[in-house]
């Protein structure tokens, strides 16, 4: 400046798309999922089969909506793009046509499965025998979540939030 002055600029981002998570499953750990991501700013789907489970969940709202489907696996191909997916269904026989559907689109900003590594290698596995690609059996997280070993249903919520979060923000 010719005054001799200095100039400083403030610049604030904001999302151009919401952030919408999906979360397979409404047992435990997605009751205690929910709850907590509702404390963030960002759009949530939970689906399930069993009504009973989605029935006790906290009221849809505009940041959050259930549903109840007859074919969960189904719904994976109708998932938005950019969404950020989460399985936590009854267990490995739900997870996988769910995770079939998934693991081949390149446009979704996360894919995963809670389990053990034991699990994760069993998929693995399962994925390359039915003719996956090593992309598609490598596109999903299993274990997810930050890894501190619980098994209380909050505390793997928060792990898993974690985990989401610094992926949102440009962690690792």
């Amino acid at each position: 400046m010719s005054c001799g002055g200095s100039v400083h600029l403030m610049f604030e981002t904001f999302q151009a798309r919401p952030w919408s998570i999906i979360i397979f499953g409404a047992g435990h750990v997605a009751q205690a999922l929910v709850r907590a991501l509702a404390l963030l700013d960002c759009h949530i789907t939970c689906i399930d089969t069993r009504f009973e489970w989605l029935d006790r969940l906290p009221p849809p709202n505009s940041t959050f909506a259930r549903r109840v489907v007859d074919d969960m696996a189904a719904f994976a191909s109708d998932v938005s793009p950019c969404s950020y997916c989460v399985l936590v269904t009854q267990g490995h026989a739900t997870d996988l046509p769910i995770l079939k559907r998934l693991v081949t689109r390149r446009d979704l900003s996360y894919i995963g499965v809670i389990g053990s590594s034991v699990k994760a290698r069993k998929i693995r596995a399962e994925l390359t025998c039915d003719g996956y690609t090593e992309v598609d059996v490598r596109n999903f997280q299993c274990p997810m979540g930050i890894g501190f070993k619980s098994h209380q249903p909050s505390e793997i919520a928060v792990s898993i939030i974690a985990q989401l979060l610094s992926l949102k923000n440009g962690g690792s």
